[in-house]
C-alpha cells in the first residue's frame, strides 16, 4: 500500500441518512445508506474512483489498496467524472462535489435536490440535472452559470453533448436538447416513461458521446449525428439530429442501461433481464437472458461485451454471436457498469466490494469492502412507515483473489459466490424478476 488517508468535511462530519417519507409520486425506490455500491467507477491517473452508498467517494489503486476517501453527508449513486486534473461527482446530500485527485475538496454546489445524475463536461462547464426540477451549467471552479427549469422531473441518467448543445432524458420520456448557454432547442417525447442515457454517434457509426464519453476538451461537433436511447415505453430509439425520428425498435423494457456501439452493432441492457444486439437499423441481431433484470451499461473490448445484472453476476459474451463465454458470481446485484483497463474489469456489487477481475485469466485479483457492514436497503415506493435501518462502520478491506475460498453460496441458486462460470445456455436465477 503506498500511502491511505481519509478525508471528511469539517462542517458536517456527521453521518446523515434520509429519513423522509416516501413521496407517492415517486417512480423510483428509495435506496437508504449501506455498504452496497451503485455508482460505476472510473479509472483515472492509474487510480479506480468511484461513490459508495455509505456516503463516502473512494480511490484505490491497481491492487485494490485504498489511496484516500472523502466522506459526503449521504450515499453516492451519481459516478465521477474526470476532466483535466478534476473529480466531480454528485450526492444524495443535494451537492456537486469537486475534488483533487489527492482527494482534497475543491469546492463544492449546493442544488436544492438530491443528485443522482452523473454530470457531464466540456469547455470548463459542468452539466447536470437534480432532483429539484432542474437542469444546471456550473463552472469547473464552482459558479453557477445558469440553469433550466423542468418541471416534475427527477434526474438520473447522464447529457450528451454535441454541437454546442446538451441532450438529456428525463421520467417523463422526454430527450430535450438545450444550447450550452441554457435556451432550449427541441425535445423528442417517447411516451410516458423515462428517457435513458444517450448515445451520440456520427454517420459512420462512431461513438462521439455518451454515459461513458463524458468528457471533453471542448464539446465534439458533428454533422449528420443521430441519438440512440431506450425509454420504459419498452422501445429503444434512433432520433435524428433534428429531433425527428430515425426508427425504433420494440423490446420489452429498458430500465436504466446507456446503449454502446462496438463494430457497427449497439447493445444495451434491459429489465426484461436480457442483453440486446441491434444493427444500426435497428433489426435485433441476438438477445441474451440473464436471470433477472439488467440495468448496467455494457461496455465491448476485443469482442467481448460485459455488463452486470441482478442475478448477481457480470457477464462476459461475444460480441457477435451473443454466447456466454463466462460470467462471475458475486453476493450482491450488478448495478454498477463496468469499466476496462489493461485486461482488467472493475466493477461494484450490492454486496459491498468493488472487484478486479481478469478478463485475460478469469481470475479473481481482489475485491474492496467499502465502509458499512451491511448492503443498502431498499424501501418501495408508497410506504408510510419504515424502522430506521442500523448502520455499523468497519474499517475498509481489500481481500486479494488468492485468499477467497470458495465457502459462499448463493442463497438463491446454491451456487459458490466469487467463482467463474462458463455455458453456452442462458443462466437463469431460481428466483422471480423483481422489475
Amino acid at each position: 500500500m503506498k500511502y491511505e488517508k481519509q478525508i471528511e468535511e469539517k462542517e458536517d462530519s456527521d453521518f446523515h441518512i434520509d429519513t423522509h417519507k416516501s413521496d407517492v409520486h415517486s417512480r423510483v425506490w428509495d435506496i437508504s445508506a449501506g455498504g452496497s455500491i451503485l455508482s460505476s467507477p472510473i479509472i483515472a491517473d492509474d487510480m479506480i474512483i468511484f461513490g459508495s452508498n455509505d456516503t463516502y467517494i473512494y480511490s484505490l489503486d491497481a491492487d485494490g489498496n485504498k489511496i484516500w476517501s472523502y466522506k459526503t453527508n449521504s450515499p453516492v449513486f451519481s459516478s465521477p467524472t474526470v476532466y483535466k486534473d478534476t473529480i466531480v461527482v454528485g450526492s444524495a446530500d443535494n451537492n456537486l462535489y469537486a475534488l483533487s485527485f489527492e482527494g482534497e475538496l475543491l469546492w463544492k454546489f449546493l442544488t436544492g435536490g438530491k443528485i443522482w445524475a452523473t454530470p457531464s463536461i466540456a469547455d470548463d462547464n459542468v452539466y447536470f440535472g437534480a432532483n429539484n426540477n432542474n437542469f444546471y451549467a456550473v463552472s469547473i471552479d464552482g459558479k453557477e452559470i445558469w440553469k433550466y427549469p423542468t418541471p416534475n422531473q427527477e434526474f438520473f441518467h447522464t447529457a450528451s453533448l454535441v454541437n454546442d448543445s446538451i441532450v438529456f432524458g428525463n421520467i417523463n420520456g422526454g430527450i430535450n436538447t438545450l444550447s450550452k448557454d441554457g435556451r432550449f432547442l427541441w425535445k423528442f417525447h417517447t411516451g410516458e416513461h423515462t428517457a435513458k442515457s444517450p448515445l451520440i454517434i456520427d454517420k459512420n457509426n462512431n461513438e462521439i458521446s455518451s454515459f461513458r464519453k463524458r468528457s471533453f476538451s471542448e464539446i465534439p461537433s458533428v454533422k449528420n449525428y443521430k441519438i440512440l436511447v431506450g425509454s420504459d415505453d419498452s422501445h429503444f430509439y434512433c432520433i435524428n439530429d433534428d429531433g425527428s425520428l430515425a426508427w425504433k425498435t420494440i423490446v420489452n423494457g429498458i430500465g436504466g442501461s446507456s446503449a454502446t456501439i462496438y463494430k457497427d452493432n449497439v447493445y444495451f441492457c434491459s429489465f426484461d433481464g436480457r442483453v440486446y444486439a441491434l444493427n444500426t437499423t435497428g433489426k435485433i441481431k441476438w438477445k441474451y437472458q440473464t436471470g433477472n433484470r439488467t440495468s448496467s451499461s455494457p461496455i465491448c473490448e476485443k469482442d467481448v461485451l460485459y455488463a452486470g445484472s441482478s442475478d448477481n453476476n457480470i457477464y462476459a459474451l461475444d460480441c457477435d454471436t451473443g454466447e456466454l463465454l463466462w460470467r462471475f458470481l458475486t453476493d450482491g446485484e450488478v448495478i454498477s457498469s463496468p469499466v476496462l483497463n489493461k485486461d482488467v474489469v472493475y466493477f461494484g456489487s450490492w454486496d459491498g466490494h468493488m472487484y478486479a477481475v481478469s478478463t485475460k485469466d478469469r481470475q479473481l485479483l481482489w475485491k474492496f469492502r467499502t465502509a458499512l457492514g451491511n448492503p443498502s436497503f431498499v424501501r418501495k415506493p408508497h410506504v408510510v412507515q419504515e424502522e430506521k435501518p442500523v448502520h455499523q462502520f468497519m474499517p475498509t478491506e481489500t481481500i486479494k483473489g488468492y485468499e477467497i475460498k470458495n465457502d459462499t453460496y448463493s442463497k438463491a441458486t446454491g451456487e459458490r459466490t466469487n467463482t467463474f462460470y462458463a455455458s453456452s445456455i442462458s443462466y437463469k436465477n431460481k428466483s422471480q424478476y423483481e422489475i
